[in-house]
C-alpha cells in the first residue's frame, strides 16, 4: 500500500507541476497525427485517381505515428526517471526517501507512477491515434497490436527510469538511453538470428505498405523458428525488468546503509 501511495503522489507532482515536461511530452506525442495530415481525408478528383497510393501512404504515416510516438513515450520515461538538481549541480533532496518504506517497494512505487505518468499522456492521444487507424487501409488489429507493443514499452521505460532514479556518477543522465541502446543491438541481433534476415526485411517492408494478411504470412514464413525467437524475445524482456528491479534494490539498501 505504501508502494502505491508513492505512485499517486509521483503522478499527482508530475500533473500538477510543470516538472518532468508532462505538457510538452503529450504535444510532442499528438503533434505527428496533425502534421502527416492523417485525420483528414479529402474527397477531390486527384485523390480518387491516386487512392491506391494515397491509402498506402496512410497505411505507412500510421506506423510512423506509431514509432514516433514510442520514441516521445520512452523519452518521457526518462525524463520522469531523471533525478532533479541544484543549480550546482548536486542531487536535490527527496522527502519521500525519508518515507519508511521497504526498496523493493519503492522501486515499485516509483515505476508504477512513472508508468501512470507516461500513461496518461498515451491516454490523450489515444483517441487521435484510433481515428487516425480507422481512416487508414489497415484492419482493427494493427491499432490492438500497436497498443499491445506500446504497453510494453511503457512497462519497461518506467522499470529503467525507477532504476535511473538511484544512479549516480558522471554518465548518470545517459545511463538509461544507453541501457535502452544496448536492449535494441540485443532485439536486432536476436531477430537475425531467428530469421531469414534479408527475406525478413522485404517481407517486412512489404507488409507496412501493404495493409492485407499476405505480406505478414510472408514475414512468418522467414521465421525460422517462432518459438525460439519468442522465447528468446521473452527473455531478453523480462531479463531486462528483472535486472532493473534487483539492481535498484541492491542500491538503495547500500544507500541505507551508508
Amino acid at each position: 500500500m505504501r508502494g502505491l501511495a508513492l505512485a499517486r503522489y509521483h503522478v499527482l507532482s508530475r500533473v500538477r507541476s510543470s516538472y518532468g515536461g508532462f505538457g510538452a511530452a503529450l504535444v510532442l506525442a499528438a503533434f505527428p497525427v496533425l502534421v502527416l495530415d492523417t485525420l483528414f481525408i479529402s474527397w477531390t478528383d486527384e485523390w480518387r485517381r491516386e487512392i491506391e497510393l494515397v491509402l498506402a501512404l496512410r497505411a505507412v504515416n500510421v506506423h510512423v505515428i506509431y514509432f514516433w510516438h514510442l520514441i516521445v513515450l520512452l523519452g518521457a520515461c526518462d525524463l520522469f526517471g531523471t533525478p532533479r538538481q541544484t543549480r550546482d549541480g548536486n542531487r536535490r533532496a527527496d522527502l519521500t526517501e525519508t518515507a519508511p518504506i521497504t526498496p523493493a517497494a519503492r522501486f515499485i512505487g516509483d515505476a508504477t507512477g512513472i508508468f501512470a505518468s507516461v500513461g496518461l499522456i498515451h491516454l490523450c492521444t489515444l483517441p487521435m491515434l484510433a481515428l487516425a487507424v480507422a481512416l487508414s487501409p489497415l484492419p482493427a488489429t494493427v491499432f490492438f497490436r500497436s497498443e499491445a507493443i506500446v504497453l510494453a514499452a511503457i512497462v519497461f521505460g518506467s522499470a529503467a527510469a525507477a532504476w535511473k532514479l538511484y544512479s549516480s556518477g558522471k554518465w548518470m543522465r545517459t545511463r538509461t538511453p544507453r541501457s535502452i541502446a544496448l536492449f535494441f543491438i540485443l532485439f536486432l541481433g536476436i531477430l537475425m538470428f531467428n530469421t531469414k534476415w534479408k527475406t525478413f526485411l522485404r517481407a517486412l517492408e512489404t507488409a507496412l505498405l501493404n495493409p492485407t494478411p499476405s505480406p505478414w504470412n510472408d514475414v512468418r514464413a522467414a521465421v525460422i523458428s517462432m518459438p525460439m525467437l519468442v522465447g528468446s524475445l521473452m527473455v531478453l524482456y523480462f531479463g531486462y525488468i528483472t535486472y532493473y528491479a534487483l539492481s535498484s534494490i541492491r542500491s538503495m539498501e547500500k544507500n541505507h546503509a551508508l
